[in-house]
């Protein structure tokens, strides 16, 4: 898989499109996730609302599984923690929703708090979280880059 950050207009409407919001902030950033022999965008990763050191990250897929791999995952940590100096990921996501709650948690992201009517949907959601001490796809004895948990 390939990830790009080209033509955010675009990748941000495909993304608006599948969460089925109008749009997204004027601070939002998008990360395509494409499979190199097809011509179609398999994920969006959308990171927005950009505040003293923390940004959410919000995902939405063709709902296959194989585009989020464990180097996916590092990629997009580096990112957020290196390169936009971020020092939190935040995600929210409905109780409901189990298979994406399991990709955070594999992810790196850790159970914060159980948000009532905090999902889309009225429903319940849970805040998950990554911080740059936390993250587990960037080494922080070193710039080995290799995972530092499992």
């Amino acid at each position: 898989m390939m990830l790009e950050i080209e033509n955010q207009k675009a990748l941000l409407t495909i993304a608006a499109r599948m969460l089925g919001v109008e749009r997204f902030g004027a601070d939002a950033q998008a990360i395509g996730v494409r499979h190199p022999d097809e011509d179609r965008i398999r994920a969006v990763i959308v990171l927005n609302q950009f505040h003293n050191g923390t940004c959410h990250m919000s995902v939405v897929s063709d709902r296959t599984k194989d585009w989020a791999f464990p180097s996916m995952f590092e990629r997009v940590a580096r990112y957020v923690f290196e390169f936009l100096d971020q020092n939190r990921m935040v995600a929210v996501i409905a109780t409901s929703h189990i298979a994406s709650q399991i990709a955070a948690i594999k992810g790196g992201f850790q159970i914060e708090a159980r948000l009532r009517n905090g999902a889309m949907d009225g429903g319940d959601a849970i805040l998950f979280s990554m911080t740059r001490e936390t993250c587990p796809w960037i080494s922080s004895g070193g710039s080995d880059g290799e995972r530092t948990q499992t």
